[in-house]
């Protein structure tokens, strides 16, 4: 029997894959940020190096020292090239594979602004760009001479106050404009290109002769009506900017072709934000478009080969899933192997020119690797072993469900405990997924070993608002918030209890966000639950529609409460019917939430003590949606487990 080996790591000491089942330990909240992050993949043009930012935690100062990594494709070998930069972010290769930039943060005055460095692969650096607001955004002339970038400009304010607008809460001040600019990048001189514009992050993309900029641009300097945007192109020359389509909202830039003027962007159908995305390919001299795919899919983001076809990821069932599309014909599903593509938050993999390119991927039982298909569409192998030691933990087996509900067939991801005994009976925990518009699929999931590892069953569904089973089934929510995707819950956990050996005295119902509300709304249907896990949640639809910062009465109501739909938000909030619950309820919120408003968990708390239920409330003095620091993240993994253990201590069975 070979003994595991001891890799050193800041958090945990994480054992060689080499261990045996013997000697494995159990996954803990600390593994999780033990794990290291993997993102910002990119492959060089000449496609012999991939780049890549790797995050690791340091539990002691709470953060993540952050790593550009350089990948020798032919060798395998790779490189740490800059350590723990300030603000280190969005490395992008310069157009002939010779050097690499990025992001990071250059003192200036009293304080700090992200600009542009360049490292060469012989090691010398320099600071590109010296604008003073920092850069938000660049993309590469295709010659390599020149930087389109975006920047803050100055606002005009008075220190005293600012117009709200159409802004959510907690805006501390009204966003500030911005404005496309040109960096000559032997002289560093930059140039304004536009005038004051609100453009979508990760969305510059130049044409082939570097006449052109096509960009997203936002109606809106507030993030809350996001969905109102559209794809554009700037000539350089003259200034004008036009539309790519007589689409008026719901558009995503791609970007431009390879070898053409052919640009590619994201629509959302009928331009209504409920629905799935579809890839379109559009003429910048023509306002027209074409459909680049017919499939049932909600499109996550795209990416041009060089060959003129496009790459694009959807969640498909349970897979994330990459699919090619040519000019003519049907888009064919990639053959990864066990490999799927991490698509949450977006996906846009760079393309060198043989049409080789690379991703963040992982397997069920595998976090993120650098992974690269090689020219031709070549066999995917991963080319980083960073979080190789999870193997040698014990973790639980994942398993793929599926039932039928109101005519819909529906899925989800079961994680079993451990060692799990058919023989034995298993608490069941439901971790639901927010959104709406996202899926359970395959992808590792550090929340859900960890639950798993307490002994119990891990139940994961997807529901109707999922943008994995179709644009039927991801619209069903609109008008529909809680009370649908409830039932579509129910049903999965009568398939569960079927198939696997579980406790049905013991159930509890967790999630955030948009997870969270449906979590609250299931505990004010039925008292099977013995208890509940509610974080971030948007209780009352009124409130969020009033404040958050996203424009929640298109999924809800199509319509807003004073416009004639006031029942629908009323009846479906979870607040609107607290008498209801009996369940023990934890409820954790950031109170510097943009996303959904701080005051909903509250109102729950407040609802809940008063009727005399057992509840907490634990807040997070932090500006995100959901702990996203070191500590924090095991401290609320730690209470989730916690709460919902006390509460199946206490339960009869």
């Amino acid at each position: 029997m070979k003994r595991a080996r001891a890799v050193a790591a800041l958090i945990i000491a994480v054992c060689a894959a080499t261990a045996t089942a013997a000697n494995a330990r159990a996954f803990t909240p600390s593994d999780s940020v033990g794990i290291r992050g993997i993102d910002s993949v990119t492959i060089s043009p000449d496609g012999k190096h991939v780049a890549y930012l790797l995050r690791t935690a340091d539990m002691e100062k709470n953060r993540y020292v952050t790593d550009l990594m350089v990948i020798d494709v032919g060798t395998g070998t790779e490189r740490s090239v800059v350590h723990d930069a300030s603000g280190l972010a969005d490395p992008r290769w310069k157009p002939d594979s010779t050097a690499i930039a990025y992001l990071a943060g250059e003192k200036q005055g009293g304080g700090e602004s992200e600009q542009i460095d360049l490292l060469s692969l012989t090691g010398e650096r320099r600071t590109l760009s010296r604008v003073p607001n920092g850069v938000d955004e660049y993309a590469w002339r295709p010659d390599g001479a020149a930087i389109a970038l975006l920047t803050t400009e100055s606002g005009s304010s008075n220190g005293l106050g600012f117009a709200v607008d159409d802004g959510g809460f907690p805006n501390a001040q009204a966003p500030p404009p911005e404005r496309l600019y040109v960096l000559d990048v032997a002289s560093g001189d930059a140039a304004p290109l536009s005038r004051t514009i609100k453009v979508a992050p990760s969305s510059l993309s130049w044409s082939g002769d570097g006449r052109a900029l096509a960009f997203t641009a936002l109606e809106s300097t507030y993030g809350r009506e996001s969905y109102r945007s559209r794809a554009m192109a700037i000539d350089v020359a003259t200034r004008t900017v036009r539309p790519l389509s007589p689409h008026r909202t719901a558009e995503t830039l791609v970007g431009f072709a390879p070898h053409t003027d052919a640009i590619a962007y994201l629509y959302q159908r009928n331009g209504d934000p409920a629905s799935s995305q579809r890839l379109y390919v559009a003429d910048p001299t023509r306002p027209s478009a074409a459909s680049a795919e017919s499939p049932d899919l909600n499109v996550i983001g795209a990416s041009w080969l060089s060959d003129g076809a496009l790459l694009f990821a959807a969640n498909r069932g349970l897979t994330q899933t990459l699919f090619v599309v040519g000019a003519a014909g049907a888009p064919r599903a990639l053959s990864l192997g066990a490999f799927e593509p991490n698509i949450a938050g977006g996906f846009s993999p760079s393309v060198a020119a043989d049409g080789s390119f690379a991703f963040a991927g992982g397997k069920p039982n595998d976090p993120l690797e650098v992974v690269y298909v090689g020219a031709g569409l070549a066999a995917p192998r991963a080319l980083t072993r960073q979080n190789a030691g999870v193997g040698a933990l014990e973790l639980g087996e994942t398993r793929d469900v599926a039932w039928r509900n109101d005519g819909y067939v529906e899925d989800g991801i079961v994680t079993l405990p451990p060692h799990y005994d058919p023989h034995k009976r298993y608490p069941l925990v439901l971790r639901i997924h927010g959104g709406p518009n996202e899926a359970s699929t395959h992808q590792f999931s550090t929340l859900n070993q960890t639950l798993a590892a307490r002994g119990w069953i891990v139940f994961s569904p997807n529901y109707r608002g999922s943008d994995n089973l179709g644009e039927r089934y991801q619209h069903a929510v609109v008008n529909d918030p809680c009370a649908g995707p409830g039932r579509d819950i129910v049903a999965g956990i009568e398939r569960v209890t079927h198939l696997f050996t579980v406790d049905r005295g013991k159930i509890a119902v967790s999630g955030w966000s948009y997870g969270g509300m449906l979590a609250s709304w299931l505990t004010t249907r039925d008292r099977r639950w013995s208890a509940a896990v509610v974080g971030g949640a948007p209780v009352d639809l009124v409130l969020q529609y009033a404040a958050g910062s996203q424009p929640w009465r298109f999924q809800f109501a199509g319509r807003t409460p004073w416009t004639g739909a006031m029942r629908v938000y009323r009846e479906q909030s979870p607040i609107a019917h607290a008498a209801e619950i009996r369940t023990p309820t934890l409820l954790m919120v950031d109170l510097g939430d943009r996303l959904v408003v701080p005051a909903d968990s509250f109102l729950m708390y407040r609802a809940l003590r008063d009727q005399g239920v057992r509840t907490a409330l634990y807040a997070y003095p932090v500006r995100s949606h959901m702990p996203s620091d070191p500590q924090r993240i095991v401290d609320y993994f730690q209470r989730w487990g916690d709460w919902i253990r006390s509460a199946i201590v206490d339960a009869p069975g």
